[in-house]
C-alpha cells in the first residue's frame, strides 16, 4: 500500500482490541520529514471516544518512509490503553522520526518486540518511545543503520528484557540530559 500524500497516516486504528495485522507493505510515495507529524505507517488514535489498542498482534510488516513506524497520537489528555500487544518480524525501513511511538503517561504494560529490524540512517528521534511501559520484551532486534538521539524511551515506565540485540552502525546524537 504507498500513501500518496504527505502528513496522513496509511493505517488508523481507533479503538480496536485482538485484532491481527499482518503481511503488508505500507510505504509513502516521498520521504517524510519532521514537518509531517501525522505520518505514521500504522497510527493508533487515543482520546475521548476511542479506547486505544491492545492484546493485538502485528506481524510480517514493511514500513517505509514515515515518519513514524508504529505510532498512537493522543488527540485529548484522557488516553485510552495501549498494552500487551505482540509484533513480530517488522523491518522499519528509512523511517525518520521513530520506529515505534507510544508515549501515554500511564499504563502500558507487557509489550512484546520479536525479530525486529531498523535500517534508518536519517533517523532524528528516539528509536522506540514506550513510555510508561512495564513488563517490554525485546528479543532479536537488529539496528543497521541508524543517526538518533536515543535508542530507546520507557519515561515513567518499569521493568524491560532485552536478547539478542545487534547494532551494527549507529550514531547516538544525545544532548542534553
Amino acid at each position: 500500500i504507498v500513501q500518496m500524500s504527505n502528513n496522513l497516516p496509511i493505517i488508523i486504528l481507533p479503538g480496536t482490541h485482538n485484532m491481527l495485522v499482518r503481511d503488508l507493505q505500507l510505504m509513502y510515495n516521498t520521504q517524510q520529514t519532521p514537518s509531517n507529524t501525522n505520518s505514521m505507517c500504522i497510527q493508533g488514535a487515543l482520546g475521548l471516544y476511542d479506547s486505544g489498542f491492545y492484546n493485538s498482534t502485528f506481524e510480517n510488516l514493511l514500513l517505509t518512509k514515515g515518519w513514524i513506524g508504529i505510532g498512537a497520537k493522543q488527540e485529548s489528555p484522557l488516553i485510552g490503553p495501549i498494552w500487551g500487544n505482540y509484533m513480530n518480524r517488522i523491518w522499519f525501513n528509512d523511517i525518520t522520526g521513530s520506529a515505534i511511538y507510544f508515549n501515554a503517561p500511564a499504563g502500558q504494560p507487557n509489550h512484546r518486540f520479536n525479530n525486529m529490524y531498523v535500517r534508518s540512517p536519517a533517523m532524528q528521534n528516539t528509536m522506540f518511545v514506550l513510555g510508561a511501559s512495564d513488563g517490554t520484551e525485546f528479543y532479536n532486534t537488529e539496528v543497521n543503520g541508524w543517526n538518533g538521539n536515543q535508542l530507546m524511551d520507557m519515561s515513567g515506565g518499569g521493568s524491560l528484557t532485552c536478547s539478542g540485540w545487534r547494532i551494527e552502525a549507529g550514531t547516538v546524537n544525545y544532548t542534553s540530559g
